[in-house]
């Protein structure tokens, strides 16, 4: 399942990094939201490069939306 993340801890990382380390999550949420649906049983599409591509070209929101999307989709489906 997706693992609890302290967004503090996130938010310094970004900061520290220069933004590396949130392009970095980007990418690891989406690999683990494609875990979590295939744990429940939900035919996905691994859209971990995409939301790493979204993420470089500086659209990380776009990113933390489909993001959202994928969650209540999974929430829907318990």
């Amino acid at each position: 399942m997706i693992k609890e993340r302290n967004i503090v801890v996130c938010i310094l990382l970004s900061i520290i990094t220069c933004g590396i380390y949130g392009i970095y999550w980007n990418y690891k949420i989406g690999k683990e939201m494609y875990e979590a649906n295939q744990k429940k049983g939900i035919s996905t599409s691994d859209n971990s490069v995409l939301y790493l591509i979204l993420s470089i070209f500086g659209l990380s929101i776009v990113t933390y939306c489909l993001v959202q999307n994928e969650l209540n989709t999974l929430a829907r489906q318990q």
